[in-house]
């Protein structure tokens, strides 16, 4: 895989060596192997880095996740920066995702009826999602829906680094299944309609790094 073609400047990066983690940035893409990043600090100090230290790399981009291994080919610290050289040792290998990959993940949502030919528009509700994709979700509510039915939804993004509000997203519900909880007697499944590409983008993000952490916890477990 070609990196110039699928990574840039300022994308953010998840390195992992056999005596730390750290989050830091792509400086420049120098060519189909290589990148270049600053030297990273973690709570204020220099992270140490050697020559031909061998890094696990991932990074989240728009066509999912990237994970690779780099080695530390040089360590420049001719100015009043220190860049730091790495080239991929094997290839890139991308997380596949189907259409759709929804996350079991809690996240906060707002959600209300909107005003039908037979129904006034509904109040405001806070509740929770069981699963999320750029495309839908399975939503907690506190009443049965028509198939069809217009929503309403902020939702509100915090978690793994994403810190977002998405408001005025409208959803239509594709299912409603009946439930025992006293609270939320039903889950809903929605479909997004006309999402804005920036709040597609902040979801898919969301996504891949759910991903992202489950696996990092899978392998760890695997290791111990």
């Amino acid at each position: 895989m070609n990196l110039e073609k699928v990574l840039k400047s300022g994308d953010e990066v998840r390195i992992k060596s056999d005596r730390d983690i750290f989050v830091t940035t792509i400086d420049e893409v120098t060519g189909e192997d290589t990148f270049t990043i600053l030297a990273p600090y973690k709570q204020g100090q220099q992270v140490i880095i050697r020559q031909n230290e061998i890094f696990s790399v991932s990074c989240v981009t728009e066509r999912g996740l990237l994970m690779f291994d780099m080695r530390v080919m040089a360590i420049d610290n001719t100015s009043n920066v220190i860049v730091i050289h790495l080239k991929a040792v094997d290839e890139a290998k991308r997380l596949q995702r189907r259409q759709a990959f929804r996350v079991r993940e809690a996240v906060t949502v707002n959600a209300r009826k909107k005003a039908g030919e037979r129904g006034s528009e509904g109040k405001w509700v806070k509740t929770s999602t069981i699963d999320i994709s750029e495309l839908g979700m399975l939503l907690r509510f506190n009443e049965e829906c028509e198939n069809e039915q217009e929503l309403e939804l902020t939702i509100r993004l915090n978690m793994f680094g994403v810190n977002e509000v998405i408001p005025k997203v409208k959803g239509k519900v594709v299912r409603c299944i009946s439930t025992k909880n006293k609270d939320f007697g039903f889950l809903l499944g929605i479909s997004f309609e006309d999402l804005p590409e920036k709040a597609r983008n902040a979801l898919l993000k969301l996504v891949v790094l759910s991903q992202r952490n489950k696996l990092a916890h899978k392998n760890t477990r695997k290791l111990k």
